[in-house]
C-alpha cells in the first residue's frame, strides 16, 4: 500500500487550467497519504520521450488529457478492457512490465448517468458530441440505451466509434444544428465548438464535459433552463475516483469523498456544486 512519497501528475497541452492538482493533492490530505500531485505540459508527439526520460523516474503514475489519450493507448504496455475498447487511456500506472494504461473515463460516465436517473432503464436515446477520447468512452459508457448517435466531424474516427458499437447512428457534423430529442446529450467537444443554439433540441437530461473556461456554452444553457446537468467538474471528480485507487492502492468511500473535494473545490474556485 502506497502511504508515503507518493508522485504523480496529469499530463497534456494546455494543462495550466488544470483542476487536477487540486482534486488528487486535497484528496491525499484528507486520505492522510504524504504525496504531491503536479501539472506537467506534455505536448503531442512528446509522451514517448517524456514517459523514457528520467524525469519520470519517481513517478507512480499519470493523469492523461489532451492531446495525448491516444498516444497513450498506443504507448502503454498493457490495457485494461475499457482503455482497449475506446482505444483511449487517461490513466497510466508504472508496473515492472511498463506502463498500465486505464480509461476511468467509462467509470466516471456511467457513475454520473446512474446519478441522473438512468440506472434501471436505459431505454431511450443518447447523443454524444465529438468523436475523439472522451466521446469514446462515453459510446462504451451507454451501450445499453436504446438508441445512440455520435455527431462528428471527420470520418477518419468512423471505425474507432463502430469497434465499440456496431450498431451505432453516426451523423455528420452540420446536422448538429437541426432539431433533436434525445433523452441523455452528452458533449464533449470544446467550448468554442459547442457555441450553437440548443433551442430547438428536445433533452431530457445532459453530460457536458467541459469545463473551461467556466461555465462553457452548453452547461450554462442548462443551467438557465433548469436542464438535469452534470458538469465537466462532476466528470473531472467522478473519473478521478478510480485514478485516485489505482495511483494510492487505498481503499475509500467514492460518494463521500467526491462530495468533500467538490465543496474545497466550491470554496476555493467559486464554483457551484451540484447537477
Amino acid at each position: 500500500m502506497i502511504r508515503a512519497g507518493l508522485k504523480a501528475a496529469v499530463l497534456g497541452s494546455p494543462i495550466g487550467h488544470s483542476l487536477s492538482p487540486f482534486i488528487h493533492n486535497t484528496a491525499y490530505s484528507l486520505l492522510d497519504i504524504e504525496g504531491m500531485y503536479s501539472a506537467i505540459e506534455v505536448k503531442s508527439g512528446e509522451l514517448e520521450p517524456f514517459l523514457k526520460s528520467a524525469e519520470v523516474e519517481d513517478f507512480r503514475g499519470f493523469s492523461v488529457t489532451m492531446p495525448l489519450k491516444e498516444e497513450a493507448a498506443f504507448l502503454a504496455s498493457n490495457l485494461d478492457l475499457n482503455a482497449a475498447l475506446t482505444s483511449s487511456v487517461n490513466t497510466l500506472i508504472r508496473s515492472e512490465s511498463g506502463w498500465q494504461g486505464f480509461n476511468t473515463d467509462v467509470t466516471g460516465i456511467r457513475t454520473l448517468i446512474n446519478e441522473l436517473g438512468f440506472l434501471s432503464e436505459r431505454k431511450g436515446t443518447v447523443a454524444i458530441l465529438g468523436a475523439g477520447g472522451t466521446a469514446r468512452a462515453a459510446l462504451a459508457a451507454v451501450s445499453d440505451f436504446a438508441n445512440r448517435k455520435v455527431f462528428r466531424r471527420s470520418l477518419a474516427r468512423d471505425e474507432a466509434l463502430r469497434k465499440i458499437d456496431s450498431e451505432v447512428q453516426i451523423i455528420d457534423w452540420n446536422a448538429v444544428h437541426s432539431s433533436m430529442e434525445c433523452d441523455l446529450l452528452i458533449s464533449t467537444v470544446p467550448a468554442e465548438a459547442s457555441d450553437f443554439s440548443l433551442a430547438n433540441w428536445h433533452i431530457g437530461s445532459v453530460i457536458d464535459a467541459i469545463y473551461s473556461p467556466w461555465p462553457p456554452p452548453i452547461t450554462k444553457y442548462c443551467l438557465q433552463n433548469r436542464i438535469p446537468l452534470a458538469s465537466g467538474l462532476d466528470l473531472l471528480l467522478a473519473q478521478a475516483m478510480d485514478q485516485i485507487r489505482l495511483m494510492t492502492e487505498v481503499d475509500f468511500n467514492a460518494t463521500d469523498l467526491r462530495k468533500e473535494i467538490g465543496l474545497s473545490l466550491s470554496k476555493a474556485h467559486g464554483i457551484p456544486q451540484g447537477k
